[in-house]
């Protein structure tokens, strides 16, 4: 308890300072842990600025004071922890505390008169213990930061989504080979030239494949040389060396998969919700494509629950992006592949899969060999039913926007030495 205790106090003092007004000093179990409490308090309300040194000096200079929460901060990596969640873990741990005094008090005091009156009002205290799962509206001030999110580099999709905001999920529908899991291993890698680091988990895809087709499209077809395989009658795609051990080198530890090559057993349905949050912890990723729905565990589940328990999964998910605020591609194949239009109801799982989603896109290839990135829906903007032609190029796996030729040349950052926002 000490060490969510003090996670919590080393939390607001460097990510959360209003969070200070979630608590009081009796949730606190140990001297230290209140001493700091009071004097971050005391700070607040004087609205005087909190960090490391300014706390350890409140009330004096304390070398003693600022060793320990050195220490504090040193001992604790804070990516990917949710401040709410840890105090509502340390209400939860009180309110047990409380119960149990209540419990004592009323085996000791349990010939005494009105002893029932007395610890109904106790328990009338216990209950009312903030939860933080409802707050006053009054409370809440108005935040003048702009809503992180990441460009996809297609404008009329950017325009008509405001891009990808952090704090949603995004699934991705389509039939199979139509270019779902390309276009959005093209989206991972505007993230990582946008500064974000991103995690890409695929049950099907092999790694050698996956990685190949991230640095063809971070190449571009100029760096791409095409090689003739006569044993089987094609052209193999070859990056020139010098060009490959850049790429490598610019997403070194930017982007992060699941190693799929090692065999595992008895995996649970929350094993993928596992891996995004390590890969959040230990490696701040931001962004993520989980490819796709149908692989991500169910094995053990019932056919007539089979559908359930993905849509529970989406929900999941769904709670991850705003807990952790990232953001989450999922591909989820139509359940059907006959017909020239998918619905909603044509997406894996239940109809709640759909309403879950913040945005619902279905990625189609036309006769004419153009493709469509079609806007199913976007909860942001209320753009649905909007359809995006796009190009494709074979030799780079690049998709580009139809009638803008500039976008197909679009060079990465470690091709050039600057990078400029093409916006």
């Amino acid at each position: 308890m000490l060490e969510l205790e003090n996670n919590i106090l080393l939390n607001i003092i460097l990510n959360d300072n209003e969070k200070i007004m979630k608590l009081k000093i009796t949730d606190f179990n140990y001297e230290k842990t209140r001493y700091i409490y009071s004097i971050i308090n005391d700070m607040y309300k004087n609205k005087l600025d909190i960090n490391v040194v300014s706390v350890a000096n409140y009330r004096g200079v304390n070398n003693e004071l600022l060793a320990y929460i050195c220490k504090i901060q040193n001992e604790h990596n804070l990516v990917g922890y949710d401040l709410n969640n840890q105090i509502q873990e340390l209400n939860k741990f009180n309110r047990q505390r409380d119960l149990l005094k209540i419990e004592k008090y009323l085996k000791e005091n349990i010939n005494k008169p009105n002893v029932v009156q007395d610890v109904k009002k106790l328990l009338d205290k216990v209950e009312k213990v903030n939860t933080n799962r409802l707050v006053n509206l009054a409370t809440v001030k108005a935040s003048s930061k702009k809503n992180e999110r990441y460009k996809s580099y297609i404008k009329e999709l950017d325009k008509k989504t405001n891009g990808f905001q952090m704090g949603q999920l995004s699934i991705w529908t389509g039939k199979s080979g139509h270019g779902k899991s390309t276009f959005i291993s093209q989206m991972l890698v505007e993230a990582i030239e946008q500064g974000y680091n991103v995690c890409s988990y695929s049950g099907e895809l092999k790694l050698e494949t996956f990685k190949n087709w991230i640095d063809l499209q971070i190449a571009g077809d100029e760096n791409i040389d095409l090689i003739e395989d006569r044993e089987y009658g094609r052209f193999k795609k070859n990056i020139k060396p010098d060009v490959l051990s850049k790429i490598e080198n610019w997403y070194n530890e930017k982007i992060y998969c699941y190693d799929n090559r090692q065999i595992q057993e008895n995996i649970e349905n929350d094993f993928v919700i596992h891996i995004i949050e390590e890969a959040i912890r230990n490696y701040n990723c931001k962004v993520f494509l989980i490819d796709n729905l149908m692989t991500c565990s169910f094995d053990n589940t019932k056919i007539q629950d089979f559908y359930k328990a993905q849509s529970d999964f989406v929900g999941k998910l769904s709670y991850l992006t705003k807990a952790y605020d990232i953001h989450v591609h999922l591909v989820a194949h139509p359940r059907k592949t006959t017909g020239n239009t998918i619905t909603q109801d044509d997406i894996s799982g239940t109809s709640d899969t759909f309403k879950r989603a913040d945005n619902v896109f279905c990625v189609e290839r036309k006769e004419d060999n153009t493709n469509l990135i079609k806007i199913m829906k976007c909860r942001e903007t209320g753009v649905n039913d909007c359809e995006i032609t796009l190009n494709f190029l074979e030799r780079s796996k690049r998709f580009y926007e139809t009638g803008n030729e500039m976008s197909k040349y679009r060079k990465y950052s470690f091709d050039r030495s600057e990078v400029k926002c093409p916006f």
